[in-house]
């Protein structure tokens, strides 16, 4: 049995000093993993925090067998989800953008970071409720169901609301296009 095995087993019946251990040993290796991933040292620190944190909110049903490459799986898994959560979030925010023939989205080379900031901005103008709304619905993921659950109104409210932010903010863009 492995060191990774043994700290892990005694993670499993909740054991601090043993998690503390496997922290203080084990983090540096799931941090060089993700920075040759990411090339990006605070995305790195972030994924290999958020393994560990896992690791010990899930302690109770961690794998009998878990060694090294469950580690390593872990911060695969944890990299992957980052990833995709990343880009699915700026597929949302061009969404806003859509179904507009005068309007051109944001080109794909511009930064996803410099986008998601003037987005933000947009969304900051909006009258409130109208913002709040299109953050559930395009940043957080929610569907309109759910929104109108979240926030007391009816679903309509909310594709009422998401319609006129969309008509707004192509118009906003569309200035912010020029600027380029």
């Amino acid at each position: 049995m492995d060191r990774v095995n043994q700290l892990l087993k005694s993670v499993k019946t909740g054991n601090t000093a043993a998690y503390n251990e496997l922290y203080r040993k084990y983090w540096p290796f799931i941090y060089r993993t993700v920075m040759y991933w990411t090339h990006n040292h605070e995305l790195a620190e972030d994924i290999a925090q958020d393994v560990f944190c896992n690791i010990w909110r899930i302690r109770d049903r961690l794998p009998e067998h878990a060694d090294r490459q469950y580690l390593f799986m872990a911060a695969r898994n944890h990299f992957y989800e980052y990833y995709t959560k990343t880009k699915r979030r700026s597929r949302n925010m061009r969404r806003l953008f859509d179904h507009n023939e005068d309007v051109v989205p944001p080109p794909q080379n511009l930064e996803d970071k410099e986008f998601e900031r003037e987005v933000s901005n947009m969304l900051n103008s909006l009258p409130p409720a109208t913002a709040r709304v299109c953050r559930l619905i395009y940043l957080d993921e929610l569907k309109p169901e759910a929104a109108a659950a979240e926030l007391g109104i009816a679903i309509q409210t909310i594709r009422n609301f998401t319609y006129d932010a969309r008509k707004i903010l192509r118009t906003k863009f569309k200035g912010y296009r020029k600027s380029l």
